[in-house]
């Protein structure tokens, strides 16, 4: 994340359920949601994560 210029706000974990010892995470990253580069690292977490969502846009 750090590396593609972004930077983390926040990261939250969770377990999930039903599934000993497995977490998901909640990332908040500072960035402009809109940009090629917000895309790309989108994909790069697609490739590296099991699972990628976003959740929403927040303007400050």
């Amino acid at each position: 994340i750090g590396a593609s210029g972004f930077n983390m706000e926040s990261i939250k974990s969770r377990p999930m359920p039903h599934v000993p010892f497995e977490y998901y995470f909640y990332v908040e990253l500072v960035g402009d949601p809109t940009a090629d580069e917000t895309a790309a690292l989108l994909r790069e977490l697609d490739h590296t994560c099991r699972t990628v969502r976003l959740l929403g846009v927040y303007t400050k």
